[in-house]
């Protein structure tokens, strides 16, 4: 079967960017996991059903041992003869600091995030794949296959190489390694030590010695045990000795085309960042001052939300500091904590610490309290300018990526704020594109919220069906977002206030989480059929992304889904828990053998084992 007839069979287009590689040849991801699914469960998923890209497929596919492969042309690559995504991209590096990437074109130059280029110019091996070598890793790796095959005959053991000899000649300039300990080689040994063993070539790092003792440091025995090797006798001498005279006799009868392939190989996994996973984890760890309450002050996340309006609004994402002295302000005295002195200059300067935040020109960081940099701030002619950073910036491109990150701002620092006011006045009301299913959706929640202000139960509305699964938008999805969260409040009046915890993941904010039993609770404003799809997809993307004991998936509504829609539910192994009215709620359990074969596929791609319930 073609491609072509492939994508046609399952409805699936052809890829952009993600392709799935596997014995030299590329498949379009989405449409293989969509048919994989089906394979696996009994029901395919089409186009409709979930979303493509890093954060979904691309991650999946990789925690189940496949090799996935970024191509960044705006169409993806053309087919080859045989109808199949075209053949082995071109190997690129980033010009700036080293870093591999794949490209068909051979057109990119530069890292695709800025602020992962900046942290490898000190760390090579900063994300960075297994299955793939850094530009100085590979030139590296060349200087020590070049020593074996410059050995003479029978003196392998004078082959050997210092690491200060090593990293003098790769780094002269010690932009990686600096002496006298050259820290951070060792990491970089490592990788290319796993990268020959994972090409089934002999230890290349063996050639490496300490000045003193002309032996290996104990990483090297710990890498080889680490592989799978058996030192004989636990003789780790002799085993070095022979892994020295392997690399000599391997590389000695290499041609240098031979050489050639294997410190070029055709890159096989994509060298992209989790670059939303890391926008959010810096939201997490703002450091925040805290306020005489105890709480932490909103100065950061009310900038952050600043400098998002102005992105959504069109304008300059950088505003001169006059500026945006001005409008931090006023949002802070309007928004932040009662007592709280506006400051705007603390939460400017504290950002541009980050990687959220840009400011141009430079300050004077070194030996400047926060009252200098104030003064520097009001004296530089031109006004220093600042706001997000490059990276986010093109996140917000994303509708999805935006609602995550405007989530997770509302949710840890602005949870009990008027959040529509708020978000209108910073105007970020207009930053995502509107679709049809929006005013059905806010209608759902404005409805539920006045039927538990009522304390009656709901009668279902008449279901309909919308082609969008959108779920994140605003200015509905602030309303969507109020009407959830008043039927958790309503849920957890029937339950210890201990159990009322809340998590941020990587790939969002859940609704509810029960420490004690393991429980993660999803909320949906409607019993819909779109709603219950929503609710499933999202409790599986939680629990796989989880790090605590995941024992139980529950879909809350505010009525009864239909018969159908709580069979799929089943089918998952979720329960489905609804209102009946005051703060009484009815469980439709899973069958168990459905809850224990969903719970070990969740368990296990993360390399946790499944825990009992």
């Amino acid at each position: 079967m073609s491609r072509d007839e492939f994508l046609r069979a399952t409805g699936f287009g052809r890829a952009r960017s993600y392709f799935l590689e596997h014995d030299g040849r590329l498949y379009d991801s989405k449409a293989v996991a969509g048919y994989a699914h089906g394979i696996s469960v009994g029901e395919p998923l089409g186009p409709a059903d979930f979303s493509g890209g890093e954060n979904t497929v691309a991650r999946q596919l990789e925690k189940l041992g496949f090799t996935m492969l970024r191509m960044h042309s705006a169409n993806g690559p053309a087919d080859n003869a045989h109808g199949e995504p075209g053949g082995p991209a071109a190997r690129a590096y980033c010009r700036r600091c080293g870093f591999p990437f794949a490209t068909d074109a051979g057109h990119q130059e530069l890292c695709h995030w800025q602020s992962a280029c900046d942290r490898r110019l000190h760390d090579p091996s900063y994300r960075v794949p297994p299955a793939r070598l850094a530009l100085v890793e590979v030139r590296l790796q060349r200087y020590l296959i070049d020593c074996a095959r410059n050995t003479p005959a029978g003196q392998a053991t004078d082959t050997t190489v210092t690491y200060g000899t090593l990293c003098h000649a790769i780094d002269p300039e010690e932009r990686y390694w600096a002496a006298p300990r050259f820290s951070g080689v060792r990491k970089v040994l490592a990788r290319i030590g796993a990268f020959e063993h994972a090409h089934s070539r002999p230890m290349l790092t063996a050639l490496v010695v300490r000045s003193g003792s002309r032996r290996p440091g104990p990483g090297f025995a710990e890498l080889c045990a680490d592989l799978g090797y058996e030192v004989p006798g636990g003789d780790e001498v002799s085993f070095w000795r022979a892994q020295i005279d392997e690399v000599v006799q391997y590389w000695s009868h290499r041609t240098e085309a031979e050489v050639l392939m294997a410190t070029e190989p055709v890159p096989v996994a994509t060298a992209e960042p989790a670059a939303l996973a890391e926008v959010l984890d810096a939201i997490r760890n703002l450091r925040t001052q805290k306020g005489l309450d105890g709480l932490a002050k909103r100065h950061q996340p009310l900038a952050l939300l600043w400098a998002i309006g102005r992105v959504a609004q069109g304008q300059d994402a950088l505003a001169p500091w006059p500026v945006a002295k001005a409008q931090i302000s006023e949002l802070i005295g309007q928004f932040g904590r009662p007592g709280d002195r506006r400051n705007p200059h603390l939460p400017f300067l504290a950002l541009g610490r980050g990687s959220l935040w840009k400011i141009t020109p430079e300050p004077p960081w070194a030996r400047n309290t926060d009252e200098t940099l104030r003064q520097w701030l009001g004296r530089t002619q031109p006004p220093p300018r600042g706001g997000l950073s490059e990276h986010v910036i093109e996140l917000l491109s994303d509708p999805d990526a935006a609602a995550e990150i405007v989530a997770s701002l509302l949710g840890i620092y602005l949870s009990d704020a008027d959040t529509e006011t708020l978000l209108q006045t910073a105007g970020i009301n207009g930053l995502w594109t509107e679709h049809t299913a929006n005013d059905d959706e806010s209608q759902a929640a404005r409805n539920l919220i006045r039927e538990l202000a009522k304390d009656s139960a709901i009668v279902p509305a008449e279901r309909r069906h919308t082609l969008t699964a959108s779920y994140q938008r605003a200015p509905g999805n602030i309303t969507v977002r109020r009407g959830e969260a008043q039927l958790v409040d309503r849920f957890l009046q029937t339950l210890p206030a201990s159990k009322a915890t809340r998590l941020q993941l990587p790939v969002g904010l859940t609704d509810l989480y029960d420490s004690e039993t393991g429980e993660l609770i999803e909320a949906k404003v409607s019993a819909e059929h779109r709603y219950v799809r929503q609710a499933l997809g999202q409790l599986l993307d939680y629990a796989a992304h989880c790090d605590l004991p995941v024992n139980l998936l529950t879909a809350l509504f505010p009525a009864a889904p239909a018969p159908s829609d709580t069979r799929l539910l089943h089918r998952y192994g979720i329960d489905c828990l609804y209102w009946t009215g005051s703060t009484t709620f009815h469980r439709l359990q899973a069958p168990l053998p459905a809850r224990e074969r969903i719970r070990a596929i969740w368990s296990t791609p993360s390399g946790r084992p499944p825990t009992s319930p």
